[in-house]
């Protein structure tokens, strides 16, 4: 019976609050069936549960919201803010009643009263009430209209087991060991003689491990989103007793934190909410008389960065007011007004967290005692946390909540600087680029140094000059600059003295005092079993001091770079200089990255070369020998499912390909030829690395248009299979207007039998090299002989 009444005690925690949000949903829409049969099954389980544990209270309060709700499913009510109001009491006493349950004390019995404010509104709409209030389970589920929603009152259930947190941590422990061995392994093949059989080993043994590692993370992890379930009631009673008009957004709720990090985060989170509530949003007649709307609107959003996950909490109201908030600060004599001048802004917002401080000019039930702050400052930087504030004053204020994820799992990349070899998150990285490449420089605003990549602008850091340690002033090292992406803020390049390696790398938190500057995520043990510290990407911005540069326009990874120029004439292109220091361009369309991979993790079997990087093995595509030096340049090319790896020797720049392309006699291998700079280039199709079909030449004849019904993510479709059509001389329309005109009708897997049937314009693209029953007279949509053949085949038949 103890078990019995842990688990449900355990059970009805977890849905009380989301029961809550519930409720104030159904006030909003009143008409939503779904809110209302979710939260009776609620109360109807837990009546079920109190009669059989032996619970009358509880279950007089959950049979009585029950009725209440079995009433509304039947339309008898509706929602309003009184009957909301009321039935959240009833919650709130069940609440209080479980919680007495594991803490044994008493609860002052206003039960009846509960119940009666319910119950009234159901008298007010002339429902006839059972006399019997405790009554069967059998009879409840009479009352309902015997509808379908009715009938299915019995929830789904799912199989679980309770585990000790304690033994989850050590299971999270043993895969972080288990993921150490596997880097030593890793790291041991690599110098002995390559053997196929052995390297399919290791990547099934790799592939193993990442899963248990991802099963043991879930297990480790929950939605954040129950942190957000209590918070639309709490801005609820306090916008009622404030007389103010909130709305409340939230973003961001499937993001994943620690367990026990969600019960530090919860006293943060109501702070903050309460002091956006009562100190930042104006009553409605404020905001009207400044130009804004009656309703304000706090947002909430969650969102993972690396190993890092970033709490926004921002609000529309009158933000910090620094002289009010300076003067509070010299009155309680935490500054001199000399000092106070002194300070920045950023030193200045930080005061807020000073105990006993507060901008208020009366002390409510809500705030203005000048404590809630400082439990938010208390509590995010025991857990290794930090805040960042942004204000806007007069417009609004902007908290972010910087947490660390314990025990978490990143793939990283090893830089040096001085003597020491440090990790960053390969998230954060967009590219690397050699300090020799032509397309780089380094210019200075005065005195301080810009980075100019490709003609775009970016704040510079040089690692050495950030971390404060000897720099080698070697002249002859050829260093590497790295755009780097932090979580919050524009691009920038941080300058390091080497790049030497990627890896998986277990992050944990770091030692307080380490961590305290900003600068490190946490700390992590290689495979070379030495501690090493992993750098923060926004920390190492901040410290640069990001927002100095006017003239700096936000760089994009490869794939996104020259949007906008692209949009001036077409699509953009990416200029290289191939392995055989032939210049040549290719789509971006295709191109994820750009990575710099070690020659020992490239191997070949039977003449096809292969890559291993991120646990992982990837075909090479282009690469006739093995290269010579220690390390190579590979683009990193997918078509939204597959991934190929093609070696260059130098990223040369990035530019908007022209409208016309001249074609070649081998579409198959280059889409055409274009000019450059009044150099002629050729451009690669991207087309033939995806595949194992045989080259082919355009056919000889007039080809008539083509119409492409484009999936969902139509990716592929406008990036791979069109420029291989235009390639051979087609011309392809996305339009519908010009369905109609087509001789042929491309689709894929997802189109309706039925039309394929009724239209023999119709010609499948099957996503799998093997037909299966439903996709007969499809053709596999990387064999370009076969694509080729039917279309033919179809435009012979329409002539």
């Amino acid at each position: 019976m103890d078990d019995l009444l842990e688990e449900f005690i355990a059970e009805t925690r977890e849905t009380l609050e989301a029961l809550s949000g519930q409720l104030m949903q159904w006030e909003k829409s009143p008409d939503d069936l779904e809110l209302i049969d979710s939260a009776f099954r609620f109360v109807h389980t837990v009546k079920g549960s109190c009669g059989f544990l032996d619970l009358p209270r509880l279950m007089r309060l959950s049979h009585a919201a029950e009725d209440v709700l079995s009433a509304a499913r039947e339309g008898k009510i509706t929602a309003s803010a009184g009957l909301v109001t009321a039935t959240l009491e009833v919650i709130d006493q069940i609440s209080v009643l479980t919680e007495a349950l594991v803490t044994g004390d008493a609860v002052f019995d206003t039960d009846s009263q509960l119940i009666e404010n319910m119950l009234s509104y159901l008298e007010a709409s002339s429902i006839t009430l059972e006399e019997d209030i405790v009554s069967t389970d059998e009879d409840s589920i009479n009352t309902n209209t015997g509808s379908e929603e009715s009938k299915g009152v019995t929830a789904s259930y799912s199989r679980n087991v309770r585990v000790n947190l304690s033994t989850l941590d050590n299971l999270m422990n043993s895969v972080s060991d288990l993921v150490l061995a596997r880097n030593e392994m890793s790291r041991q093949l690599r110098h002995t003689a390559n053997d196929t059989n052995i390297s399919q080993s290791f990547t099934r043994l790799s592939t193993s491990v990442a899963e248990i590692r991802d099963a043991i993370g879930v297990l480790r992890m929950q939605n954040i989103d129950r942190l957000f379930a209590g918070l639309p009631r709490l801005l609820r009673d306090t916008c009622l007793e404030l007389g103010k008009r909130i709305e409340l957004a939230i973003e961001g709720g499937e993001v994943e934190i620690d367990r026990e990090m969600v019960e530090a985060l919860r006293d943060p989170l109501v702070h903050i909410l309460r002091n956006a509530a009562d100190h930042g949003i104006e009553l409605p007649d404020e905001r009207v008389a400044v130009g804004k709307e009656p309703s304000g609107l706090i947002s909430i959003a969650a969102r993972q960065s690396g190993n890092q996950i970033l709490l926004e909490i921002s609000d529309d109201g009158r933000g910090i007011n620094l002289s009010k908030l300076g003067d509070r600060a010299i009155r309680n004599k935490l500054v001199t007004e000399t000092e106070w001048q002194r300070l920045s802004d950023k030193d200045k917002y930080a005061m807020i967290f000073s105990p006993g401080l507060s901008t208020t000019d009366s002390v409510s039930s809500i705030s203005g005692r000048g404590v809630g702050m400082d439990v938010v400052n208390t509590n995010i930087r025991r857990i290794g946390g930090s805040i960042d504030i942004q204000n806007n004053e007069g417009s609004g204020l902007k908290i972010t909540l910087r947490l660390p994820l314990t025990l978490s799992i990143i793939s990283g990349l090893f830089i040096t600087a001085g003597d020491t070899v440090y990790g960053i998150s390969r998230n954060s990285v967009v590219e690397l680029i050699a300090s020799s490449n032509p397309n780089v420089s380094i210019e200075h605003v005065g005195t301080t140094p810009i980075a100019c990549i490709r003609g775009v602008k970016m704040p510079y850091g040089k690692i050495e000059t950030i971390l404060n340690v000897a720099c080698n002033e070697n002249s002859d090292v050829i260093r590497t600059y790295i755009v780097m992406r932090p979580a919050v803020g524009p691009d920038y390049v941080l300058d390091v003295e080497k790049v030497l390696d990627t890896e998986e790398l277990v992050v944990k938190p770091g030692a307080p005092l380490v961590m305290n500057n900003g600068l490190y995520s946490g700390i992590s043990l290689p495979d070379t079993g030495k501690p090493m510290l992993l750098l923060d990407a926004s920390g190492i911005a901040a410290k640069i001091d990001v927002s100095f540069s006017k003239h700096k326009t936000q760089n994009k990874p490869i794939s996104e770079a020259s949007e906008n120029e692209a949009n001036k004439t077409g699509a953009a292109a990416l200029l290289f200089i191939g392995v055989d220091q032939i210049k040549r361009a290719i789509r971006l369309s295709s191109i994820e990255r750009m990575e710099d991979i070690s020659v020992t993790d490239i191997s070949c079997s039977n003449g096809q070369y292969c890559v291993f990087t991120a646990g992982k093995l990837f075909d090479v595509v282009g690469l006739e020998d093995m290269p010579v030096a220690d390390r190579i340049k590979f683009l990193r090319l997918s078509d939204g499912e597959q991934v190929k790896y093609f070696p260059v020797a130098d990223v040369l720049d990035i530019f908007s390909l022209p409208k016309e392309i001249k074609s070649t006699a081998s579409p198959e291998i280059y889409e055409g030829l274009i000019l450059f700079d009044n150099e002629p280039i050729e451009l690669i199709n991207s087309f033939q690395f995806f595949g194992n079909s045989q080259n082919i030449s355009s056919l000889n004849m007039d080809k008539p248009m083509l119409f492409v019904e484009c999936s969902v993510d139509d990716h592929w479709e406008r990036h791979f299979l069109a420029p291989m059509l235009m390639a051979s001389g087609y011309d392809v329309s996305f339009d519908v207007t010009d369905k109609a005109n087509a001789a042929v009708i491309l689709c894929s897997d997802g189109t309706p039998s039925n039309m394929r049937d009724t239209d023999s314009r119709f010609l499948q693209l099957r996503s799998s090299a093997m037909a299966s029953i439903s996709s007969s007279g499809s053709v596999y949509r990387y064999d370009r002989v076969g694509i080729m053949t039917a279309m033919a085949a179809k435009i012979s038949r329409s002539m």
